[in-house]
């Protein structure tokens, strides 16, 4: 900068002396004689000289100053060209890539660096440029590690469109007639070129993952070469492989330039693709990428290098050469959502974490379901313990109406036991009250004739008259005594009452609730009802009365060995039966026949009322009763209704 600035200085001085001189000029003698110039020629000369002097000063002055101008606005930029075994890439695109950006944007200088495709990422952070030229797969592969952006996609002759321009193509001698299909190379060899080439080799094998095979055990040997002409071609021609993956319009391109003899090989699984002229065994993928990768680069360099870039015409191999797979130009980046695809399907690049089978990896690979999990845990966890929580305060709140129920029952129970006795002793007083009253006279006159009788004994008198009018007293005076207790026992007989429609079902589930508040403790009772709408025509008290003694009679059985009762129902067309099963201790034949005779209950206890009851509210409805005695230990009570 300080020889920049030392031009203009130079151009002042150079004016400032001239101009001295032209101050100071003295007109020159005519033909070198003494004798000075006429005055016209004089100023002609003089106006000469002042003209040619300060030309040369403004020349000299705008010379630096347009050297400063240029030197001010001139930027220097860095292009990263990722290395790729495409044969003449340098001379073919990127010599002619150049040279028309340093054509078009003259302000700019631009410079390359080598950058190896196995570190791409590494030596772009090393070398740090602006821009880099790459294949689709390397050009996406770094988007995952820095920022980038691309510009334009190289596009070839053969293709229309630029994102669709690259694949494989799986080549094989067109003799081996034992080779069809991809299908048929199963357990052959196999050459390519190296195995980070997107159309050398990454799109076949994405195709074989695709298909469900497994690229790195599909084949016998797969012998990855530097070059695909004239290495793989080489290779499938001698024989040293069976087949060949070579990149798309590579084969036509070789056959064009006459490197292989046109037909000797041919391509498998070959597709037609609208918009693309070269035969191809895999899906389509973008070509070269450039693009930025510099986020601080101005955008005015952005701009200007893409336009220009967009704007480039088609570059041929050569100078007024026919167009073939080397001919391209650039083209609008599309989606890269077919790479991405492809790197997942082969699990490389941005998804090389699906192969690791580390705790990092699978922390990465499922990061999404095991927060979706952990969320789900910890939900459940939280849940869980809400729950555990209201159990606990329901089951406080339960247990202490449990007990409050358990003490509420023992009260009722003991009310009954009381109400009961004093039931019985208010009977029995009743009774034996109106008993003593009624039977005080016939007895007192029983007694009287026997005395009288005892006299006439004692006095020897043989007046059989008198002997049969005590005798005739004496029974009337019994025969009333048995009409008072007839009279008194029908005091505490029910009225009958009309009989109506009853359901069984609803009976039982009286009778058992009715037991459980009456029973001392509460047995172990099992219900099982049978056609609930079974309907019987009865007086529904005294069934209930029936079965209600039925259960209290088991009751009293089960006692002492805590055995259990269980009461079913069932039905057939006419029928309808109630049976109440005890387990109680096996009867002695004595026990059983009492029961049988209904004189007495299951238990040593009781004065055998029960059973009485049973009988006769049975006898009213006109219902049969059978006693079942059953081994090793209980009865079986079955009361049977006809069916309405």
């Amino acid at each position: 900068m300080q020889k920049q600035t030392d031009f203009p200085l130079s151009a002042f001085t150079f004016c400032w002396f001239h101009s001295r001189q032209i101050r100071s000029f003295k007109p020159p003698l005519k033909g070198g004689s003494r004798k000075p110039l006429e005055p016209v020629e004089c100023i002609f000369m003089h106006l000469v000289k002042f003209f040619v002097v300060h030309c040369a000063a403004l020349v000299f002055l705008a010379f630096p100053l347009a050297c400063l101008s240029a030197s001010s606005v001139e930027r220097n930029v860095l292009i990263g060209l990722v290395n790729n075994n495409e044969p003449g890439f340098r001379a073919e695109v990127l010599t002619p890539t150049l040279d028309y950006l340093k054509k078009t944007l003259p302000n700019i200088s631009f410079r390359t660096v080598d950058i190896a495709a196995y570190k791409a990422s590494d030596d772009v952070f090393r070398t740090r440029p602006d821009f880099v030229i790459a294949p689709s797969d390397v050009f996406s592969m770094l988007g995952s590690s820095m920022s980038v952006h691309p510009l334009a996609v190289r596009k070839s002759s053969f293709a229309t469109d630029a994102n669709r321009s690259l694949g494989s193509a799986v080549v094989t001698l067109k003799t081996r007639t034992d080779i069809q299909t991809v299908a048929d190379l199963k357990g052959k060899v196999i050459s390519a070129s190296l195995p980070d080439s997107l159309g050398g080799w990454l799109a076949f094998a994405g195709e074989l993952a695709a298909e469900g095979h497994d690229p790195e055990s599909f084949f016998l040997r797969v012998d990855f070469e530097t070059y695909q002409i004239p290495e793989v071609v080489g290779s499938v021609l001698t024989g040293r492989s069976d087949a060949g993956v070579l990149s798309t319009c590579q084969l036509e391109t070789a056959q064009e330039r006459g490197l292989i003899e046109a037909g000797k090989l041919k391509v498998l699984n070959a597709r037609s693709t609208p918009g693309f002229s070269c035969a191809h065994s895999t899906d389509l993928y973008p070509d070269q990428v450039f693009g930025s990768v510099n986020e601080n680069l101005s955008p005015d360099i952005l701009k200007q290098i893409s336009i220009a870039l967009l704007q480039m015409p088609e570059q041929a191999s050569a100078e007024g050469a026919a167009k073939d797979a080397t001919s391209f130009s650039w083209q609008v980046v599309g989606r890269f959502d077919t790479i991405s695809k492809l790197h997942r399907t082969l699990k490389i690049g941005t998804y090389a974490y699906l192969r690791d089978w580390s705790f990092e990896g699978i922390l990465r690979r499922f990061s999404s379901e095991i927060v979706i999990a952990l969320c789900l845990l910890a939900f459940l966890a939280l849940n869980e313990f809400r729950l555990y929580r209201l159990v606990r305060i329901r089951t406080a709140k339960l247990n202490a109406l449990v007990e409050e129920k358990g003490r509420m029952l023992e009260e009722v129970r003991g009310l009954n036991r009381r109400l009961h006795n004093m039931e019985r002793n208010s009977l029995v007083s009743q009774m034996s009250s109106i008993i003593a009253h009624e039977l005080k006279q016939p007895l007192s006159a029983i007694i009287n004739y026997c005395a009288v009788m005892e006299m006439l004994i004692e006095s020897g008198s043989r007046d059989e008259a008198k002997l049969a009018d005590v005798n005739e007293a004496v029974n009337r005076e019994a025969h009333r005594i048995s009409q008072i207790v007839d009279r008194v026992r029908s005091y505490v007989k029910r009225p009958n009452s009309p009989h109506k429609p009853c359901k069984i079902a609803d009976l039982v589930k009286k009778a058992v609730e009715s037991f459980s508040h009456y029973a001392d403790s509460s047995p172990n009772i099992k219900v099982k009802l049978q056609d609930a709408g079974a309907v019987i025509s009865a007086e529904a008290l005294e069934i209930e009365l029936l079965i209600l003694n039925l259960l209290k009679n088991a009751g009293r059985a089960v006692k002492k060995n805590n055995g259990s009762i269980e009461i079913k129902t069932t039905a057939d067309g006419s029928s309808v039966s109630v049976i109440v099963t005890d387990t109680g201790p096996q009867l002695t034949p004595e026990e059983f026949k009492r029961l049988s005779d209904v004189c007495d209950s299951t238990s040593a206890e009781g004065l055998g009322l029960g059973l009485a009851i049973v009988r006769s509210i049975a006898d009213a409805h006109s219902a049969h009763i059978l006693i079942e005695q059953l081994r090793p230990r209980g009865v079986r009570f079955t009361v049977t209704f006809e069916r309405i």
